[in-house]
């Protein structure tokens, strides 16, 4: 019996490094990483939807009543003008993320094409070459969508912070 154990445990390490194993573990990952940014993706941007809704509404309500401007000191409308302004190029800034995130999306689904490419590879059990650059290409643009996706996070709660901070700066001037 003890002299069997070694060869079984040669058997079994090199039956655990065949080609097949290492790309179903590979390619596995890369699937659910996929999925993950597909899902994180869609969520920001449903997310950023609903801060330019809600970005619409703040601005309609704190800079749609022109009343209490002529009893403003010129000081004032000067401050509450670029106050105004600021908030203008937040709502830029949201819908810039939206149509970024529109773009990223149709990129995720081009290469959604190609993780299902892997696995039909897989499937057929084919571990050539062009297979390992397949993954090698599907492995880099998810690091990019990844990167993208994490940089839009913090543009936006970067952008929703200032934007309270200015709309509350404006009911201030306003009071």
């Amino acid at each position: 019996m003890l002299r069997a154990c070694p060869i079984l445990i040669v058997l079994f390490f090199f039956s655990n490094c065949s080609p097949e194993s290492k790309y179903r573990q590979e390619i596995g990952d890369v699937s659910n990483r996929w999925q993950e940014v597909v899902t994180h993706t869609a969520t920001l941007s449903a997310d950023v939807t609903q801060q330019i809704a809600t970005w619409q509404k703040v601005y309609h309500a704190v800079y749609g009543n022109t009343d209490s401007l002529d009893t403003l000191t010129a000081e004032q409308t000067s401050e509450l003008n670029q106050l105004k302004m600021n908030c203008l190029a937040h709502g830029d800034v949201y819908v810039s993320i939206q149509e970024e995130l529109d773009e990223e999306m149709q990129y995720i689904e081009s290469n959604g094409v190609g993780v299902q490419m892997l696995m039909l590879d897989l499937e057929k059990g084919d571990f050539s070459d062009s297979v390992v650059l397949k993954l090698k290409n599907v492995s880099q643009a998810l690091v990019v969508s990844e990167n993208k996706v994490k940089g839009w996070e913090a543009l936006l709660s970067s952008t929703q912070k200032e934007c309270k901070e200015a709309c509350q700066q404006s009911k201030n001037i306003a009071l």
